[in-house]
């Protein structure tokens, strides 16, 4: 685990970048989107409410109770209950992590191109 590579956003941004191939999205449309995302799942998060994206996983808060601790001091202090982040990876991702090959992680290759963003009239 020690040789594990990081991947920071900025480089996770440049990768979506250059992977969306036909779209042709720009590293600023990348980041925008990427920052939305993480937003929506942030505050969904902060209502105490779950995130699901099929195939990879689910965010949720989960919540800590409440207990009572002994310091180093030996006094005993009371921590109060709060709500953590949880992610759960769906069987799919983890089999992707241990290199067997699931299909809805993997690309689809080219074939027929959706409409761009700038050409939805929907957008």
């Amino acid at each position: 685990m020690s040789d594990t590579k990081v991947m920071h956003k900025r480089q996770l941004v440049d990768e979506v970048a250059r992977r969306s191939g036909p779209w042709g999205l720009t590293r600023r449309q990348v980041r925008d989107a990427l920052h939305g995302i993480l937003d929506v799942i942030t505050d969904e998060m902060a209502e105490d409410n779950a995130v699901t994206i099929a195939g990879f996983g689910r965010f949720e808060a989960k919540e800590h109770k409440g207990r009572r601790v002994v310091g180093l001091d030996g006094e005993e202090y009371e921590v109060e209950s709060r709500l953590v982040p949880s992610f759960h990876p769906y069987a799919s991702l983890r089999q992707k992590v241990q290199g067997k090959v699931d299909e809805r992680l993997t690309p689809r290759p080219p074939g027929k191109v959706p409409l761009r963003w700038s050409d939805d009239p929907h957008s």
